[in-house]
C-alpha cells in the first residue's frame, strides 16, 4: 500500500502537491487573455510583475504556499500577450494620395457601394505593412468602376480607424477587421484611377 509521505530533499511538500502549479498557471492565463480584449492599450500590466514577485518572497517567508503570486504573474502574461494583434500598428488617420492593388473579387453592397480590400498600399509614397479595406460609394446616377482583383489604383482618400460594437446587433467592426489581419480602412475615395486592364 502507497503511504503518503514528504518529497526527498523537501520537508514542507508532499507528492500530492507537485501539480498543483498547473491549474493555476493555466486558469491565469485564460483569464487573462480573455479580459485582454477589455482593456486598454498600453504596458501597465507589466506592473503586476513586481507585485507578484513581492508576494511570493512574502509568502515563501511565512510558510505559504506561493500559487497566489504565480497566478499574477501567469495573469499578467495572459494580458500582454494578444496586445500585437488586439492593437496592432496603423498610420495616423487623415486624407492621403493612396496606391496599392485590389486583393480578391470586389464585393457590391446596397446604396451604390462596393468594398474591396487593397494590398501593397502606400500612402503619400509610403509603404505600408498591411492590408486595408476599403469602400467605394457612388452617388446619383453615377456608376460604380469596374475592379478586378489585381487592379492597380491610384486615388485620394480617407484613412480611419475602424471603431468596435455599435449598431443594433453590437456587432464589433474594429474585431471583425483584426482577424483579417487589418488594422485601418479607407474611404472617401475620389479621382479614382485603374492604372491596369485585364
Amino acid at each position: 500500500m502507497y503511504k503518503r509521505g514528504r518529497l526527498k530533499g523537501d520537508p514542507n511538500r508532499y507528492p500530492q502537491e507537485r501539480n498543483y502549479i498547473m491549474p493555476v498557471v493555466a486558469f491565469s492565463l485564460l483569464v487573462g487573455m480573455i479580459i485582454a480584449p477589455q482593456v486598454g492599450k498600453g504596458l501597465w500590466p507589466m506592473g503586476l510583475f513586481p507585485l507578484a514577485v513581492g508576494l511570493g518572497y512574502g509568502l515563501k517567508r511565512i510558510g505559504i504556499r506561493q500559487e497566489l503570486a504565480v497566478g499574477i504573474a501567469c495573469f499578467a502574461i495572459g494580458l500582454l500577450w494578444p496586445q500585437g494583434w488586439l492593437h496592432p500598428s496603423a498610420p495616423a488617420e487623415g486624407t492621403y494620395q493612396i496606391q496599392g492593388r485590389v486583393y480578391g473579387e470586389p464585393n457590391l453592397r446596397s446604396e451604390n457601394r462596393m468594398t474591396f480590400y487593397l494590398n501593397g498600399v502606400r500612402l503619400d509614397g509610403v509603404a505600408q505593412p498591411s492590408r486595408a479595406y476599403c469602400t467605394l460609394h457612388t452617388y446619383g446616377e453615377e456608376p460604380l468602376p469596374v475592379l478586378f482583383d489585381g487592379a492597380e489604383l491610384l486615388f485620394e482618400g480617407r484613412v480611419y480607424h475602424p471603431r468596435g460594437k455599435s449598431g443594433p446587433h453590437d456587432f464589433d467592426y474594429r474585431m471583425w477587421l483584426y482577424q483579417s489581419g487589418i488594422s485601418y480602412g479607407i474611404a472617401g475615395i475620389k479621382d479614382l484611377r485603374i492604372r491596369n486592364t485585364q
